[in-house]
């Protein structure tokens, strides 16, 4: 019952939390697409700097070449994002590393043009989850989970 609980909090949180930080994301299986829409990337991990992405998330950076090859008309921002864990100044910084690392991945191992992929940092400016909602949870473990929500990659289309 509790993991339903986690769960339902987490489908929650992701699509009814307050005007100001509600993200409506396209999916990659999705047909059309417009400037300025957005696609939550699957999870990628990466070393503490964030510099690298561990090597097991090599599939995950597939998905995002898939989805570029498919659509190849298509140029991206790729997002970095954190959780507001940490000095600010830092977790701009770590989000930065991630985005460029994910746009290298997607140019070095996949051959993805540069001039279609943009990177930037958007270090905790932009949450999913409020802490104040995540303060409310009753676990930490359930606050890590949402946490987690905040670190992510998102691609935005800038041209279609």
């Amino acid at each position: 019952m509790r993991n339903i609980l986690i769960i339902f909090i987490l489908l929650i949180s992701l699509t009814t939390f307050g005007q100001s930080n509600q993200k409506v994301y396209k999916s990659f299986s999705d047909t059309t697409f417009e400037k300025g829409d957005k696609i939550l990337g699957p999870q990628i991990s990466f070393t503490l700097s964030g510099s690298r992405i561990l090597s097991e998330y090599n599939d995950s950076i597939k998905v995002i070449a898939d989805f570029l090859k498919k659509h190849s008309n298509i140029q991206i921002e790729i997002g970095g994002h954190t959780d507001s864990r940490g000095a600010a100044s830092g977790n701009l910084k770590i989000s930065e590393y991630r985005a460029e690392a994910v746009k290298q991945e997607l140019i070095q191992t996949f051959g993805i043009k540069p001039e279609r992929i943009e990177s930037k940092g958007y270090g905790e400016s932009n949450p999913i989850i409020l802490d104040e909602q995540i303060q409310e949870a009753d676990s930490e473990e359930e606050k890590e989970m949402l946490y987690s929500k905040n670190r992510r990659i998102e691609l935005v289309i800038l041209n279609v």
